[in-house]
């Protein structure tokens, strides 16, 4: 339903949850098609691992203040990352 209208900017809650590892892979094609498209997407999410390969940019909040913003790379940069990490690993470096 969100997709009929074409918005510009898209408010996405736990895309993930209850989808089957089918529907995962279908709606982050959709997602990435959209990004390509240009559209804006904000997903917000627990289950870092779920948009580790779709994000631009990384928002990290915590107690609702934003703690880290930048790309990956920029955050693993001002943790000091010598190495590839995963997202929830700089999830948990950053908000420790």
């Amino acid at each position: 339903m969100g997709l009929l209208h074409n918005p510009d900017i898209f408010l996405i809650d736990e895309p993930f949850v209850g989808l089957d590892p089918k529907g995962i892979k279908d709606f982050k094609d959709i997602l990435k098609l959209l990004r390509d498209d240009g559209k804006t997407i904000l997903i917000s999410t627990h289950i870092l691992s779920s948009v580790d390969k779709l994000n631009d940019r990384i928002i990290i909040m915590k107690k609702g203040k934003i703690i880290a913003d930048g790309s990956k790379q920029e955050l693993q940069d001002a943790i000091g990352a010598e190495e590839q990490m995963s997202l929830e690993d700089i999830f948990l470096k950053i908000s420790e």
